[in-house]
């Protein structure tokens, strides 16, 4: 496999954890604790 084509298998993998990330954690339309869950996605996002 070229090293191309396998960064590109990383970042799509990287995105798609990403994005099932924030769906876990804003997945639930709670206004009380939003901000806890907003903190929580930063950092493990960041």
């Amino acid at each position: 496999m070229t090293p191309v084509l396998a960064n590109l298998f990383q970042n799509a993998a990287l995105l798609l954890a990403m994005m099932a990330v924030f769906d876990l954690v804003t997945g639930k339309k709670e206004v009380q604790g939003l901000w806890r869950r907003q903190l929580l996605a930063g950092v493990i996002l960041g």
